[in-house]
């Protein structure tokens, strides 16, 4: 499900309301000459878009828009004098790398394997600003609710009318206004002033002292009461007071809804005139109405004929005794109807973002929402395999000691790393061997800890030795051109900067953070994995965006820890029993990190979208992986479901391709089927 909105969701909700607000605050004073319903109808449209605006800035297109400004403490230190990195660079930053065989040290085995159960997420105490919001809201819903309860009660105690004095002008009325059933009058001694409510089925409360009125207030108040009924007005009240609610911290909005509130009276009297009464004798009306006493009564969900005295009161009165009144012009609506509903759908879309001062440019950051449980964005992995090389039946070349990496060159020509052999086998697009490049070695053409094989420009290939650090350049039929070493420097600089800064004392330690390494289009990206931020940089080394998803921490089980140390013990099998039993021992012993990683492998595909896969707990007997997959920008899509088993190498504009292991540790190099498509589906992948 999705997250409760933090302090950041709360600055673009008010950033979005203060860009309409503001808005209709100007149209309303360049339709102040216009007739009150111009200006009732932009009040309706204005508030039903408020409420609205959550529900379409979730749903609906996003337009990323440069607004809010970052909080100085948060902004990253970042040094615009980092090493420019050249070609690519790792793409599977959780699996950790062996180190040398001298050194007495065992990894974190690959994550992707072992999957568990998730627990139950920890509770969090709910952030201040989101409190105090929901404690407004829900204080302004609770009088909300009151009021209806209220009115609803003075129509059960009230005396239905059934004198033909009132009844028969109420019915002229309501044929004079096309109003369709009834509307039921009511005689109440707890009414100070005549009031209409009920957005379902309106009733209308007369004051217990309206048996003595004469003939035209009774025609007066009938017939500006009924108005409402017609206006729907009960209905628009209903929404703005619950848009109110919702913006209670807002000051633009309660100015809003006291305009918006006079209008409305206003919008009333001027159909009053307009159905024929004269201007002199429904003012006398007004004023007798209100002189009858608003003593203070029960505060009820209502439209009140006479709410307030004084300088309100005086306007009204003056705006009904104008001797000019403006003509009713349909242009002039229609184009500030289409001017809110446009600046409503545009603050709807926009989405704010922060921009944060760097040497070089700025830092965009996107927020992103969990996309929903169970669900599955809608592109789909084919049921078997295109190609498989190696496995059982595999011999000769097909026969991989360690196959750590492999891509598809341009001409579908598949290459395999086999850091076993330190060697680059190739095969046709069919799996077949077609040649065998490099081997063991420290000259030109040769590898040490062969780890990685990437595309370089043009048909070039790219070919990276963990241990030496070197990445060499081989043409496409594998003859050697130059050694890169930038690469190595600048990833080396960030991981000082973003992670080993804040080394632990174990870098044993269980569930501990380890840093996401990746290529992301012209990024690279580089970021601990203990908390979902994900970090890219720029070619100079300068952060340039910052993507975030909600994340809840999930804290280890007993039953995880025990499955991680045995996870530990089982990859170091070349250790005698006695070494396994002190290693178990000494990992027993180590810390255990708070909460599990937030993310697991990093990876981009073909497209430049950004596939962050889930991390996966050890102890688990399914071997699926779980990818959030981002745009090109940053934006979340939705979860993909790869293959059991399967530990992705690279991911192209149709395919997927990785390594699977057997029970036996036997490896073969799989090509699957990708199909992309735009739907969010609500099934799993079997």
């Amino acid at each position: 499900m999705f997250a409760i909105p933090d302090i950041h969701g709360l600055l673009e909700l008010a950033a979005r309301a203060t860009a309409l607000l503001a808005v209709a605050l100007a149209l309303a004073w360049l339709v102040r000459r216009r007739p009150a319903r111009v200006r009732h109808l932009l009040w309706t449209t204005t508030f039903a878009l408020l409420l609205g605006l959550p529900a379409l800035s979730l749903f609906g297109p996003a337009w990323e828009v440069p607004l809010l400004p970052a909080p100085a403490a948060g902004a990253p230190d970042v040094q615009p004098s980092m090493p420019t990195p050249a070609g690519p660079v790792a793409r599977e930053p959780t699996r950790e790398l062996p180190p040398p065989p001298s050194a007495r040290v065992f990894t974190n085995p690959t994550p992707a394997a072992m999957r568990a159960a998730e627990p139950s997420p920890p509770s969090r105490p709910l952030p201040l600003p989101f409190l105090l919001w929901g404690l407004g809201c829900a204080t302004a819903l609770a009088s909300l609710l009151v009021g209806m309860l209220r009115f609803g009660r003075l129509v059960r105690q009230a005396q239905p009318v059934h004198d033909p004095v009132w009844l028969r002008p109420a019915a002229r009325v309501r044929a004079r206004l096309d109003i369709q059933g009834d509307v039921p009058l009511y005689l109440s001694a707890q009414a100070n002033t005549p009031m209409t409510g009920g957005f379902r089925r309106p009733a209308i409360l007369l004051p217990a002292s309206a048996k003595a009125w004469s003939t035209e207030r009774r025609q007066a108040v009938l017939t500006h009461e009924l108005i409402h009924v017609r206006h729907r007005d009960a209905l628009r009240q209903l929404v703005s007071r619950a848009a109110l609610a919702l913006y209670w911290f807002h000051p633009l909005a309660w100015v809003a809804a006291r305009l918006a509130a006079s209008a409305r009276e206003e919008a009333c009297d001027e159909k009053v005139l307009a159905l024929g009464a004269r201007p002199s004798q429904y003012a006398g009306h007004l004023l007798a109405v209100a002189a009858g006493g608003l003593t203070p009564g029960p505060s009820a969900l209502s439209l009140p004929m006479v709410r307030y005295t004084g300088p309100r009161l005086e306007r009204r009165i003056a705006s009904i005794l104008k001797p000019h009144r403006p003509h009713p012009s349909t242009i002039a609506t229609a184009v500030v109807l289409t001017a809110i509903g446009v600046v409503g759908v545009s603050a709807s879309v926009t989405h704010p973002i922060r921009i944060l001062p760097t040497g070089s440019g700025t830092v965009r950051i996107v927020e992103n929402a969990r996309p929903p449980d169970g669900s599955r964005l809608g592109w789909r992995i084919g049921p078997q395999p295109l190609v498989s090389i190696g496995g059982d039946d595999g011999e000769g070349a097909a026969r991989f000691s360690d196959a750590t990496d492999a891509m598809i060159m341009r001409d579908g020509r598949i290459v395999v790393a086999d850091r076993g052999s330190n060697e680059l086998r190739v095969f046709d697009p069919t799996g077949t061997h077609m040649a065998t490049w490099g081997g063991d070695g420290w000259g030109r053409g040769k590898f040490t800890d062969l780890f990685q094989v990437e595309p370089f420009p043009g048909d070039s290939i790219v070919a990276w030795s963990w241990r030496s650090g070197s990445m060499q350049v081989l043409d496409s039929e594998g003859e050697f051109g130059r050694i890169l070493h930038p690469v190595r420097d600048a990833v080396n600089l960030l991981m000082q900067r973003h992670f080993l800064v804040q080394a632990r004392k174990d870098p044993s330690t269980i569930f501990g953070r380890r840093l996401a390494v990746g290529s992301w289009g012209d990024l690279l990206v580089v970021s601990p994995n203990d908390r979902y931020e994900i970090k890219a940089f720029a070619n100079d080394g300068t952060l340039a965006r910052i993507v975030r998803r909600d994340y809840r921490p999930r804290r280890p089980t007993r039953a995880q820890v025990d499955a991680y140390v045995e996870a530990l013990v089982a990859y170091a099998s070349g250790e005698t029993a006695a070494d396994r039993m002190e290693l178990r021992a000494h990992h027993r012993s180590v810390p255990v990190a708070d909460h599990l990683p937030a993310f697991g492998t990093v990876m981009s595909d073909a497209l430049d979208h950004l596939w962050v896969e889930e991390y996966a707990t050890p102890g688990d007997d399914e071997r699926t992986a779980l990818w959030t997959v981002f745009d090109p920008k940053g934006g979340a899509l939705g979860y993909v479901q790869t293959p059991a088993g399967l530990e992705i190498y690279e991911i192209g504009k149709d395919y997927i391709m990785g390594r699977v292991r057997d029970d036996s540790g036997v490896e073969s190099i799989q090509v699957w089927p990708l199909e992309r498509s735009n739907q969010l589906d609500e099934g799993n992948l079997e």
